[in-house]
């Protein structure tokens, strides 16, 4: 009885530390994009017609411990049978940013230092990179350079990029990287810097895309644990909280969705 009495209270305490939440407007930004889709929401389903985002208000800590579960069901509407639907989260870091994945997707043999002050309008950004960075001898294009980065990491996430290198040249052991774009900032010679690969993704986690019936198909997605890197679904480093997102449409823009019972669990 003793054994039994202590398994009910176990399952209790767990219940009731558990936190979920459905997804409805009260509780969620629309953004339509480009003021070409909208939402409405009636009888516990969201109707996306054309490319929505739907953000929740709320900004969930993150607990290394805990299991974010997101769940539902979806189909298609009106005769559309392909659309992209990408449903996750948005991680935050400690300052309120968002971090996506070239934030913290870093190249652990890609360090050197400026060999050279940067300005901002700069295009070109001369790096000496570290013996044994092995990295930069690979095709570097579309890459981003970390400023003051941190061999511990602890810089993560890095939101201080110099983005999209377009071409990479060695001349005199001095690497030359011309930018797809000027830099917006300036940085002083001998910072150390660190490649990052592209990637402007969030955590899509629970769903991605498909081809949809008029049926309702069930989804789910789980996000837990750490990386010092970038996953789908491990939260990445020193990330304190999150937001739920849900991109509808956003390729296929003509299409019209349902999803219906869009809930968080956090267990």
């Amino acid at each position: 009885m003793k054994k039994l009495l202590l398994l009910a209270a176990c399952l209790c305490g767990a219940y009731l530390s558990a936190e979920s939440v459905i997804l409805t407007p009260e509780n969620c930004v629309i953004k339509p994009y480009k003021n070409s889709g909208t939402a409405e929401y009636k009888d516990g389903a969201w109707i996306i017609n054309g490319p929505v985002r739907i953000l929740s208000k709320e900004k969930f800590a993150v607990d290394d411990a805990k299991k974010y579960r997101l769940s539902g069901s979806v189909r298609a509407l009106d005769g559309s049978k392909k659309s992209t639907l990408c449903i996750g989260f948005i991680p935050l870091s400690a300052q309120g940013q968002d971090v996506s994945g070239m934030h913290v997707w870093h190249e652990a043999k890609g360090y050197g230092t400026l060999a050279e002050a940067v300005k901002a309008g700069d295009t070109v950004i001369k790096v000496r990179p570290d013996a044994d960075s092995t990295a930069w001898s690979k095709s570097v294009k579309n890459f981003h350079l970390a400023v003051g980065a941190k061999k511990d990491l602890s810089d993560l996430p890095n939101h201080r990029l110099y983005m999209f290198i377009s071409k990479s040249e060695m001349i005199d052991g001095v690497l030359h990287l011309t930018m797809a774009r000027q830099v917006t900032f300036a940085s002083p010679a001998g910072t150390v810097v660190r490649l990052h690969r592209g990637g402007g993704d969030s955590m899509h986690a629970a769903f991605r895309s498909a081809k949809y019936t008029d049926q309702l198909m069930p989804f789910a997605g789980t996000v837990t644990g750490r990386i010092n890197g970038w996953n789908y679904r491990i939260w990445p480093v020193n990330v304190t909280h999150c937001r739920v997102q849900v991109l509808a449409n956003w390729i296929e823009k003509e299409s019209k969705i349902e999803i219906r019972d869009l809930k968080l669990d956090i267990l």
